[in-house]
């Protein structure tokens, strides 16, 4: 920090103070002369500005983690860090702001520990209390519209005094600080003792503020009230004895007695306090504030026309002064209103004004102007007696803020029965949502469900009406996920009913989309494959839900081609279906190497599928990268599963594809099969070896699994059809061998006994002992229980004949 920082002038502080306090932020601060020295303060008003608070924070955190900065440097920063802390308490939620204001306290009293003797502690400090002074306001205007104001009356008065008697504090301490100062030399490093005479004066002006909030906080006629504004006018009038109408104080501590005189009725003292103040020492925003404060004190006088002349000037006054300037505007509206109700006049139109009014002071200066006017408007709907479905919503939002759930809830309803009888729909939507959000914040999803779903479909025109129902059926999937056993039930039910209805309802919107992405996965959970792709599939490639469609139409068709039950000429439809939506669609960019891998196994898949496909199906396989073992072994047992009631033809194609994918298996896995893999492939190639006609491969590879698996039935009576197929008697003679050894290992009566029998009378035939086949079909039907009523009766009479 330089020297000629700290020997700024006094004029110069006190100017710089009173522009944080025409801001009408809770703010003290002291002046720098140098740019680079004000590069903190600036960067973050900017942010605060734009209501960009966790950013603005963020830097506050990194400049304090600076272990190189001087105490002076430290201090301004925490100065700012309070600051944005405060400023973000009173933008936020009723249950976020103790949070925020307790940051603000730490940060200030890491600093007091840290450097205790030094000056801009006073100025930490009073950062600090203005922290309270302000969270203290916001719980007195909210318990003035309280059903039970007590508690939250009692925290603001709570509040009021801990930030009164910190400034209290501060001011006695500077008090006696001060003559020290003139004793000794001035500090580069420390605040001069203009600056912090002038600080003074702005501990007063923020003592006599927190003194006036607390006033507030009493009934009208309380002696707590009188003794408050009388103890704030004292310290005013301290300060304006010591100082001239040339410093730049002088105007807001005129302004704040000249309040402070009109609650207490004297109208005027305070018309006489604010006839100090002379245009050519009062700036723009000055006069801003000047002119609020003199509308102010109209109505307190109850000279309405007057206040309403004052606020029809046609202003070009702009500044950090104009939110209050924007808000005085609004009360002096809300007057002309309550006059009106009194009389039993009309007030529509007033109360549309006051709404439009107070949307744009919520635009142009941010959430807590907003809650102030909402208060204050709520507040008069129930002294004038008024319902009104936006005023009662009004009450409901500021309950919301308040974090007073249930009572929020009630005044939504309550707005809403309004809102119905009088045919409102934009109403009747706008109080459903932000009743079903408010139960979807609290985790009461299927309440949430129910009425966001009412209010889509109360007005389904509404621009967020889509929006709404959709966030009905998430609802109804976060109760389904809490509770297994409900998805099961009717709430499963519900869900997918209410996704149609949207699709139904809503089919051109974007949330369209999502829903049909939903519901596919829900029919997929469910094991509907084939139901499930259509959703996807009707997914455009605009939606940004198109990624997760096409794999979820990549995965759904997968599994519908694997389904065993699918009856074959379905899945050959199915398949071709699915090459002409393949060939008809364009991949995402940049696609996974999972995605690949699924786009070229489905592509196999379709080809493979339909009979005469098995070239195009072989190029899809060669087509394959990156394909893993578990997805060859699943292949193969899939193309063997589309064997079963096939022609010879279809399963010779299908037997050629299986024993190329065996081939490509063995490529890929190496050495890493483990003895069930490989009996796998083994099991696979010599079944496809014996269907594409290669019976001397079959019958090699058959032989070797039957010696490594001689209890395998599937083993041994394929080797034994296989050796029944031939022609000479050397295979006749192995087939009777091979059926003998099958029918005495095989329970009596099985299938395969029954099977091994009628091989053996067969091979007995083929190998030209036909009297011996003779006996052993008569014994066969002869012995109990014989063979009359089994399926193989027909196969022994038409081979004795």
């Amino acid at each position: 920090m330089s020297a000629g920082r700290m020997g700024a002038p006094s004029w110069r502080v006190a100017a710089c103070l009173l522009i944080a306090l025409l801001a009408n932020v809770p703010h003290v601060g002291w002046c720098a002369d140098t740019l680079e020295e004000t590069l903190d303060a600036t960067f973050l008003a900017g942010l605060r500005h734009r209501r960009l608070f966790a950013l603005a924070e963020k830097q506050c955190e990194l400049r304090l983690a600076d272990k190189t900065l001087s105490a002076t440097d430290r201090g301004e920063i925490t100065v700012e860090a309070i600051r944005t802390f405060t400023e973000h308490a009173r933008n936020a939620a009723t249950d976020e702001r103790a949070e925020l204001v307790k940051r603000a306290h730490d940060v200030a009293a890491r600093y007091a520990a840290a450097h205790p003797e030094h000056s801009l502690v006073f100025l930490v400090r009073t950062q600090e209390a203005l922290a309270d002074s302000m969270l203290g306001e916001l719980a007195r205007l909210e318990a003035e519209v309280a059903a039970e104001p007590g508690e939250r009356m009692n925290e603001a008065r709570k509040l009021s005094r801990s930030a009164t008697r910190t400034l209290e504090q501060v001011d006695r301490q500077l008090a006696e600080f001060l003559p020290q100062r003139f004793r000794k030399p001035a500090k580069d490093d420390e605040l001069s003792v203009e600056q912090l005479a002038a600080l003074q004066h702005q501990v007063r002006l923020q003592a006599a503020r927190a003194l006036r909030n607390l006033a507030l906080a009493y009934d009208e006629s309380s002696d707590d009230r009188i003794a408050s504004l009388a103890k704030g006018g004292q310290l005013l009038e301290a300060s304006l004895r010591q100082i001239g109408p040339e410093m730049p104080l002088f105007v807001p501590l005129c302004l704040e007695l000249s309040a402070q005189q009109r609650l207490l009725g004297k109208g005027d003292a305070a018309r006489e306090t604010l006839s100090r103040l002379s245009a050519s020492q009062v700036s723009s925003e000055q006069q801003l504030a000047a002119r609020a404060e003199t509308a102010r004190l109209a109505l307190a006088l109850n000279r309405l026309d007057d206040a309403e002349k004052l606020i029809a000037l046609d202003s070009r006054l702009t500044g950090s002064a104009e939110a209050d300037w924007d808000f005085c505007r609004l009360e002096v509206l809300l007057a002309r209103w309550r006059e009106r109700a009194a009389r039993k006049q009309d007030v529509d139109e007033l109360q549309q004004q006051a709404l439009q009014w107070l949307d744009e002071i919520e635009r142009d200066h941010g959430p807590f102007w907003k809650l102030r006017g909402d208060l204050l408007l709520v507040r008069l709907g129930g002294a004038a007696g008024t319902r009104n479905p936006d005023l009662v919503a009004r009450t409901a939002d500021s309950l919301v803020a308040q974090g007073r759930f249930d009572e929020a809830l009630a005044a939504y309803d309550d707005a809403l029965g309004q809102a119905r009888e009088s045919r409102r729909e934009a109403a009747v939507f706008v109080l459903g949502y932000k009743s079903g959000l408010l139960q979807q914040k609290r985790e009461r999803h299927v309440e949430a469900a129910n009425r966001l779903r009412d209010a889509s479909l109360a007005a389904p025109s509404q621009p967020k009406a889509a929006a709404a129902h959709l966030a009905a059926a998430w609802n109804l999937a976060q109760e389904m996920r809490r509770d297994s056993s409900a998805a099961e039930g009717e709430q499963g039910e519900r869900y997918e009913a209410w996704l149609r209805e949207h699709l139904e309802k809503w089919p051109a919107d974007e949330s369209s989309n999502e829903a049909r992405v939903w519901l596919g996965s829900w029919l997929a959970v469910a094991g509907r494959w084939r139901d499930a792709t259509p959703l996807f599939r009707a997914v455009p490639e605009s939606s940004s839900q198109r990624l997760v469609a096409w794999r979820g139409a990549l995965r759904a068709a997968l599994k519908t081609l694997d389904d065993r039950e699918t009856l074959a000429s379905e899945r050959e439809n199915f398949a071709r279906e699915t090459l002409e939506w393949l060939d008809a669609t364009t991949p995402p960019q940049d696609p996974t190497a999972a995605d690949s891998l699924s786009l070229a196994t489905l592509r196999f898949r379709c080809e493979a599928a339909q009979p005469g496909h098995g070239a195009a199906a072989q190029r899809a396989l060669d087509a394959w990268e990156n394909a893993t073992l578990p997805q060859y072994l699943e292949t193969i047992d899939w193309l063997r599963s589309l064997q079963a009631n096939a022609t010879d033809d279809r399963r010779r194609e299908l037997a050629t594809l299986t024993l190329a994918a065996i081939e490509r298996t063995r490529a890929v896995a190496g050495t890493t099969l483990t003895a069930p893999q490989q009996r796998q492939l083994e099991g696979a190639s010599a079944d496809s070896l014996a269907k594409v006609g290669r019976r001397a491969e079959a019958i090699d590879a058959f032989r070797k699994l039957a010696t490594v698996e001689p209890t395998n039935g599937d083993v041994q009576q394929s080797l034994a059809e296989l050796y029944e197929s031939g022609t000479t008697p050397a295979d006749g003679q192995l087939a009777l061998d091979q059926w003998r050894r099958i029918a005495a290992k095989s329970p009596p009566r099985s299938p395969r006994w029954f099977r091994a029998k009628l091989g053996v009378a067969t091979a007995l035939l083929r190998t030209g002992q036909r009297d011996e086949a003779i006996k052993f079909i008569r014994f066969l039907q002869t012995s109990p229980p014989g063979l009359e009523g089994t399926p193989w009766a027909a196969d022994f009479e038409k081979l004795l004949k």
